[in-house]
Parts: structure tokens; sequence; C-alpha cells
């Protein structure tokens, strides 16, 4: 996923923005979010911090502890970058 977001940004993302909207679960259990910005072992996502927030404000309510979680985590790893952007989300 992490290739596809660097070399296909927009397409990727309106991929994702389609699944997320979507009610049927994935393979693995939950709707489709982009992956947490930081991983140790992962490239790095080379989209704007804040390219994920119409995915992440679709699901943060979500029925799925695994997809709230998921969300949690993203914003968790922007955090450590962007919390100004963090909390306006929040508050939102």
């Amino acid at each position: 996923m992490r290739d596809f977001l660097n070399d296909f940004p927009d397409e990727t993302m309106k991929a994702v923005d389609a699944w997320s909207r979507d009610e049927a679960p994935r393979p693995a259990g939950s709707r489709a979010k982009p992956p947490a910005p930081l991983l140790p072992c992962a490239p790095r996502i080379s989209l704007p911090a804040d390219a994920a927030l119409p995915v992440l404000d679709r699901l943060y309510a979500d029925s799925s502890t695994y997809v709230r979680t998921s969300v949690a985590n993203h914003l968790h790893d922007l955090a450590g970058t962007q919390p100004e952007l963090v909390l306006a989300t929040l508050r939102r």
C-alpha cells in the first residue's frame, strides 16, 4: 500500500476513499484506511500530513474496534510531527 501511495498518490487515495465508504468488510476485517504514516520497518509515505484526514474523519466512529484503533494509531503517529493538526482534528 505504501508503494502505491508514494507512486500513485491521487489514484490510491481515491481508491482508499471509495473503500472507506463501503460497508463490506475487507479480508483484514475492516474498512480500508490509509496506513499509519510512521512505521520503523516501512518506507515513509510522501503525502501531506492532512491527506488522510477525510478518510479518518469518516472512520473514527466505525463499528469495528480494529478500524477505530487504526484511526487512533494514525493520529498518534501524526501527533509526533503535527500536534496542532491532530488537536484541530480531535476538536472537530
